[in-house]
C-alpha cells in the first residue's frame, strides 16, 4: 500500500450528525508515492491496482515459531 501526502494547510475539521469531530483531507490534488510497487504509485502511471488488505494484524510466523519453540505451552498452562 502506497503512501498519500495533503498539505497540512488544508486539513479541515468537521462534526458527524452526533457532533463527533472528523477531519476531512482535501482541496489541491494530494502528492501520491510514485513508486510502482505501491497501489498509489501504480495507479499515479495509469494502471489499475488491487491492494490486498486485512485489518488482522496477528503475525502468523512469529506463532508458529513461538509453538515449535514450546511457548504455547507455557501460555496455556497460565491461562493465556
Amino acid at each position: 500500500m502506497g503512501g498519500r501526502r495533503y498539505d497540512a494547510d488544508e486539513v479541515i475539521e468537521r462534526h458527524d450528525p452526533h457532533g463527533r469531530p472528523y477531519y476531512w483531507l482535501g482541496g489541491t490534488q494530494a502528492d501520491d508515492d510514485s513508486d510502482l510497487d505501491s497501489d498509489a504509485g501504480a495507479v499515479k502511471h495509469g494502471y489499475v491496482s488491487l491492494t490486498p488488505i486485512t485489518l488482522d494484524m496477528t503475525h502468523y510466523e512469529l506463532l508458529a515459531r513461538m509453538r515449535s519453540d514450546g511457548l504455547d505451552a507455557q501460555w496455556s498452562e497460565h491461562g493465556f
